[in-house]
C-alpha cells in the first residue's frame, strides 16, 4: 500500500501526528487488513480531519475504497471507519460518496459460501443493523460514563465514534429518511465542535 509518507509528513505537525508518522515508518511492510497497522492510519486521518487538514485524508481514497471484496468485511471495523472519515470530508466528491454507498450495497447483496451459511444475517441485516442505531446508543452511553468518570481518554474515543458512527448511518440511510440524516448530521457536528474545542490536544 502506497503510504504517501513524503506527501503527508509535512502536515503531521502535533505531538500525536508525529508519533503516530514515526510508528508507521517503522512498519516494515504496511498491511491495512492487520489492525496494528490500520490503527495508526485510521487514529493519523481522523486527527487530520478534526485539525481541518482535509487534502492528506483523500490521498488515501483510491486505494482503501478499491480494497477487494471479502467475508470479513462485516465484522471489519477499520474499513467502516475510513469509509466514514472519507465521506464527511469536505473535499470528497458526490462520486466518491456514491462509491462509498455501493462497498455498503455490496456487503448486504453478498451471499456467503455453505461453509458460513450461519454467518449470512451478518450480510443481510448489514443495512438493519446499522440504522437500528444500536452501535451509536452504545457509545452514548459509554461517553456518558466517561463524563462522570473524569476519564478524558474514554471520553475522546467516544467522540470520535461518535463522529464515526452516526456517519455510517447516514451512508446507510443514503437520503431515504431527512429526519434521522439531520440528527445523525447534528450529532456529528457537535462531536465535531467538542474535539475542534482545544479540550483533546494530547490525542490530536
Amino acid at each position: 500500500m502506497n503510504l504517501h509518507l513524503d506527501k503527508i509528513e509535512p502536515f503531521c505537525t502535533t505531538d500525536t501526528q508525529k508519533e503516530l508518522l514515526k510508528r508507521i515508518k517503522k512498519i516494515q511492510k504496511f498491511r491495512i487488513r492487520r489492525f496494528s497497522d490500520s490503527y495508526l492510519l485510521e487514529g493519523l486521518l481522523f486527527s487530520f480531519y478534526v485539525e481541518e487538514k482535509f487534502e492528506p485524508v483523500m490521498l488515501y481514497y483510491d486505494e482503501i475504497i478499491s480494497l477487494p471484496f471479502d467475508e470479513s468485511f462485516p465484522l471489519w471495523d477499520d474499513f467502516w471507519d475510513f469509509l466514514s472519515i472519507f465521506y464527511i470530508n469536505p473535499l470528497c466528491a458526490q462520486a466518491q460518496k456514491e462509491a462509498i454507498f455501493a462497498r455498503y450495497e455490496e456487503v448486504s447483496l453478498h451471499k456467503v459460501s455453505a461453509e458460513f451459511a450461519d454467518a449470512q444475517l451478518l450480510f443481510t441485516d448489514f443495512f438493519k443493523n446499522i440504522l437500528s442505531l444500536k452501535a451509536v446508543k452504545e457509545r452514548e452511553k459509554t461517553l456518558q460514563r466517561a463524563l462522570k468518570d473524569n476519564d478524558l481518554q474514554l471520553e475522546f474515543a467516544m467522540r470520535m465514534s461518535l463522529v464515526l458512527y452516526p456517519t455510517r448511518v447516514i451512508i446507510a440511510n443514503n437520503g431515504e429518511n431527512k429526519d434521522l440524516e439531520e440528527q445523525m448530521q447534528a450529532m456529528v457536528d457537535e462531536q465535531t465542535a467538542v474535539l475542534r474545542s482545544g479540550k483533546f490536544s494530547k490525542y490530536i
